[in-house]
């Protein structure tokens, strides 16, 4: 009797193109990683990466895919590094997180330990959610002040300065 396959998917995202280039391809070893310890197999058409697109924005032709593969029966299990990679607005991923739950989809982020078959995923999800939606706001904050001192110095406060 051969035993029934565990199909999956990996999700992976950076922020812009001044990151690591292989970033991407860590996050998705990383879940490949661990979802070979799970004994799921995650095949090339079910890894999901997005280049230089803000995990603040909600409407994501990548995301929009994974989540039509996911809603097709096409994986059942989805890994992500960080929750960060799927979303940096608290209340989209909740909301993501919830909706992938209830059409048989289980979440496994590594860097948070989160797991949606755990009963109480939702609750232990809200808090990094906060934290990823604190940490980009507070970072554009920081990259605001720091163009604004640029600029009052004189300075350019981004692309290159003609005149």
């Amino acid at each position: 009797m051969s035993e029934i396959q565990i199909i999956g998917a990996a999700h992976a995202r950076m922020s812009s193109d001044m990151q690591n280039e292989r970033s991407p391809e860590n996050q998705i070893r990383r879940c490949r990683d661990r979802a070979s310890i799970d004994g799921v197999l995650i095949p090339d058409n079910n890894v999901f990466v997005e280049h230089a697109i803000s995990g603040t924005k909600t409407d994501r032709e990548v995301l929009e895919n994974l989540k039509a593969a996911a809603k097709a029966g096409e994986f059942s299990v989805l890994y992500v590094e960080d929750l960060s990679r799927l979303s940096r607005e608290s209340t989209h991923l909740i909301s993501l997180l919830k909706e992938l739950d209830f059409i048989g989809i289980r979440v496994i982020s590594l860097n948070e330990g989160i797991d949606t078959t755990n009963e109480s995923w939702d609750l232990v999800a809200t808090m990094p959610g906060l934290h990823h939606e604190r940490f980009i706001k507070d970072l554009s904050k920081k990259v605001h002040d720091g163009q604004k001192s640029a600029v009052l110095e004189g300075l350019s406060a981004g692309d290159i300065r003609f005149g």
